[in-house]
């Protein structure tokens, strides 16, 4: 700016932004990050989407029966937001560590190509990634334990559900507010699909740099103006 740059300034939903003023304001600004995810400068565009069927589509839990048979549950809200990226045009495709009948019928039931019995998940997905003519800047990956950190820290988005493994966690672009098999991948797909996520943000900068300075709008200087005078009026109350 200072050696003849251009400047200019982008309004952004409330969801995407804290005012800083207190040290409270930190906590709010992480339970923020925490909540929408934080996706960098560059908008993600996902063309794929891969998870982890154990602790993601699945809870994690195996229940057996009298008889020796293994009982397992998800979320029908998690299979309704596959269905949902899947109309959107995204792939959807599954790893698993181990394999069993449950996760052949979930992935027959959502169409998807299944990998069972994966050692190296990064490797899979990197086949998947070239077969289907992509970059990992297009993948959205979902794990939830130590397994996955390979594939969290490569993809273009990445998600975990909030009982995932701390390490997890520090790398995820997203974190859900729900648990794995209890709704966490349908938020992901809504985060996924959400409209006026950052690739908006990345739209709107643009058309602002193309035109020049624009002057914010009648509600939002309003909403400013009312949010100063309860500063200055909080101040004088001191």
């Amino acid at each position: 700016l200072m050696q003849g740059g251009k400047m200019a300034y982008l309004v952004m939903d409330p969801e995407y932004g804290v005012d800083i003023d207190t040290d409270l304001d930190w906590e709010i600004a992480e339970q923020r990050l925490f909540r929408f995810g934080y996706h960098g400068r560059t908008p993600k565009t996902v063309k794929l989407v891969v998870v982890n069927i154990d602790g993601t589509l699945l809870d994690g839990q195996v229940q057996v029966s009298p008889t020796g048979e293994e009982l397992r549950s998800f979320k029908t809200t998690d299979i309704v937001g596959v269905q949902q990226l899947q109309e959107h045009g995204i792939e959807f495709r599954v790893v698993a560590e181990g394999d069993s009948e449950i996760q052949r019928a979930l992935a027959t039931k959502l169409s998807a190509k299944l990998e069972e019995n994966c050692t190296d998940k990064l490797t899979v997905i990197d086949a998947w990634r070239q077969e289907l003519g992509l970059e990992w800047k297009d993948i959205g990956y979902m794990g939830y334990d130590i397994s996955d950190s390979s594939c969290i820290k490569k993809a273009g988005m990445s998600a975990c559900p909030s009982d995932a493994y701390a390490e997890i966690q520090k790398h995820s672009h997203f974190i859900s507010t729900y648990r794995g098999g209890q709704g966490a991948l349908r938020e992901f797909c809504e985060q996924i699909l959400k409209d006026g996520n950052m690739a908006t943000y990345a739209e709107a900068a643009e058309r602002t740099t193309d035109t020049g300075l624009k002057q914010p709008s009648a509600q939002v200087t309003e909403s400013r103006t009312r949010r100063r005078s309860r500063k200055e009026s909080a101040s004088s109350d001191l």
